[in-house]
């Protein structure tokens, strides 16, 4: 209908990653191609007090 083959098992296995897994979030980002989470800044003091 598509004009495209269907994936089998083995395929979608290896489009879709299934049973991969890593051994961090940072690992697992990087393997699917997504930018690493952001270092925590440090917190900063408030620029005034409050009364």
């Amino acid at each position: 209908e598509l004009g495209r083959e269907v994936a089998d098992g083995q395929e979608a296995r290896r489009i879709l990653r299934i049973g991969e897994f890593y051994s961090s979030a940072d690992e697992t980002l990087a393997k699917n191609g997504f930018a690493p989470n952001r270092k925590p800044k440090a917190v900063a003091e408030p620029l005034r007090a409050v009364a």
